[in-house]
């Protein structure tokens, strides 16, 4: 009976044990660092706080990240690269980015514990990378049409300019025909004599009455 009590004590206390020390392991963790997201033209760097430690070089980050819902990427920095992560920025792409610390058990012992992985930090947002694409199609129809209208509109208020009259041929042929009959008649009309007529005054010759008297 005794043998029996010791050994449910003893389960009991191996079981309060376990517990205690898993609480002790999880309350050891560090609290991730800090992660902050920065654009510098074409690239993106990813800079975490500094460990919060005597020994930086046991730790190395590891930096966890998908760009346009890919599969996730994983970069691993160290007191070297002085804890920034550096990659290629997609603007079409919204990147999410976790980062956590971890300890080098191997050479630096095991007087120190990984940290919890962050929050996720957004940065940009998914866009449709045939965008541009479809805005060239969009936009080049609609000026192809404005200069279309524009064009027809300056067409018809100067289109004397751009296509002055042209006279109809029949009116020029008629109008030779006339030139050609006013021509003819009066070539006719100077080749007709028309005799000039004379006023032909009426001579009276009255006889010399003297001479005859004289004779007489």
């Amino acid at each position: 009976m005794f043998c029996g009590y010791w050994t449910v004590d003893l389960m009991r206390l191996i079981c309060v044990s376990v517990m205690l020390s898993g609480v002790a392991t999880e309350s050891a963790r560090r609290p991730p660092p800090t992660l902050q997201i920065i654009q510098k033209g074409n690239v993106l760097q990813f800079r975490a706080s500094p460990p919060n430690s005597s020994s930086p070089q046991c730790w190395k980050y590891l930096f966890q990240y998908r760009k346009c819902n890919e599969k996730p990427y994983i970069i691993n920095v160290t007191i070297e690269d002085n804890w920034i992560a550096t990659v290629g920025y997609d603007a079409a792409c919204k990147y999410t980015v976790q980062v956590q610390a971890k300890y080098d058990t191997i050479y630096c012992g095991e007087s120190d514990h990984d940290s919890d992985m962050s929050s996720p930090v957004n940065f940009g947002w998914n866009g449709n990378p045939n965008l541009p694409f479809i805005v060239v199609m969009v936009v080049i129809p609609v000026i192809v049409c404005l200069c279309l209208i524009l064009a027809i509109m300056l067409f018809r208020r100067h289109r004397d300019k751009f296509l002055p009259k042209i006279p109809n041929p029949s009116h020029f042929f008629k109008d030779m025909y006339n030139n050609k009959m006013e021509i003819t008649q009066g070539l006719y009309t100077k080749e007709l004599y028309v005799p000039n007529e004379e006023v032909m005054d009426e001579l009276h010759v009255e006889p010399n009455t003297a001479h005859l008297h004289h004779e007489f």
